[in-house]
């Protein structure tokens, strides 16, 4: 089928997703749909679906009114553009208090690191915040030094992990081991640094290198810690929830959507494609795109934005 480009704007929309290709099928669909799916590019179909400016239903596609799935859109990058901008005050705050009170800041290696993180974390008194890059190099994954304990006696704890840690088997199961004693846990695409932060201390720990020891820098100047605490508050507003283990979602029911269900919704909330979902979760392309059309089926979703919107409105996500 011929798309008819009369009349379109050739304004890029490739920062949020959209190509020219794709602008001119939703022109197209605007102006002539539903057409039957098989006329069209499914690659370049995937993308208005994947946004929300389309449908397809008993194999026809037709667009859907734009502005709702643009301003997500827009709202979604007004937020990291906000984050962007807190984190570099943030820092630019740590810089300038870090060379006012140097005095109040200590460089700890190998087993003194995980000694000093040890004694930060019984020293918490109200809640302990962290931010986790996940498994780094060869080194073997376990709690932070002094976590269980804390877990145990009641300590809130809030980590916010980069998704590296879904790739590693061994590094998800300690995580949940932790969110089963309490931890509250969230993912983001990308968390920058490893820290912790008490209401007293906080530790950054600085760029691993295979085979060398762990190093940590640990402050205890007031404006260190406050403005950690900023940068760490930033990013997880940011995140999506990590669960101890999936399960049935639904909060009506307490049943009718599938154990896989919380890491797949999961996954789709952060933005992978189904070709990164499907490296994560260790199934095939066709396998997700399969799994997703059947949560968008029990959900009553038309489009994966509108899977998204279920999702957030029923707390599964």
């Amino acid at each position: 089928m011929s798309i008819d480009r009369e009349g379109v704007d050739p304004v890029s929309f490739g920062d949020v997703g959209i190509g020219e290709d794709a602008v001119e099928m939703y022109t197209h669909l605007a102006r002539r749909g539903p057409v039957p799916v098989d006329d069209l590019d499914a690659e370049v179909l995937q993308q208005l679906l994947e946004v929300g400016l389309a449908t397809s239903e008993a194999g026809r596609v037709d667009a859907l009114a734009p502005r709702a799935a643009l301003e997500t859109i827009a709202d979604r990058h007004r937020q990291a553009v906000a984050a962007a901008h807190r984190a570099a005050d943030t820092l630019a705050e740590v810089w300038h208090a870090q060379r006012a009170a140097s005095s109040s800041t200590v460089v700890h290696t190998g087993t003194a690191a995980d000694e000093a993180v040890r004694a930060m974390i019984a020293s918490a008194e109200d809640e302990l915040v962290a931010l986790n890059l996940g498994p780094r190099g060869s080194r073997k994954v376990r709690p932070a030094p002094g976590v269980i304990d804390a877990l145990q006696r009641g300590l809130t704890i809030r980590v916010l992990y980069d998704k590296a840690i879904l790739s590693d088997p061994a590094a998800l199961e300690v995580a949940r081991e932790c969110i089963g004693l309490g931890e509250k846990a969230r993912v983001l695409p990308d968390v920058p640094v490893n820290l912790l932060v008490t209401h007293r201390q906080a530790s950054l720990t600085l760029p691993y290198v295979e085979g060398k020891n762990r190093r940590i820098v640990l402050s205890s100047d007031a404006g260190v810690v406050e403005a950690m605490r900023r940068l760490f508050e930033s990013f997880w507003t940011l995140g999506m929830p990590l669960r101890a283990r999936s399960g049935p979602l639904d909060p009506d029911t307490g049943d009718g959507l599938p154990d896989w269900s919380a890491d797949l919704l999961m996954l789709l909330g952060l933005g992978l494609t189904e070709g990164a979902i499907a490296r994560e979760l260790g199934i095939s392309e066709r396998t997700v795109g399969r799994r997703i059309t059947r949560l968008q089926q029990a959900l009553g979703a038309r489009s994966r934005f509108q899977l998204g919107a279920q999702a957030t409105r029923r707390g599964l996500i």
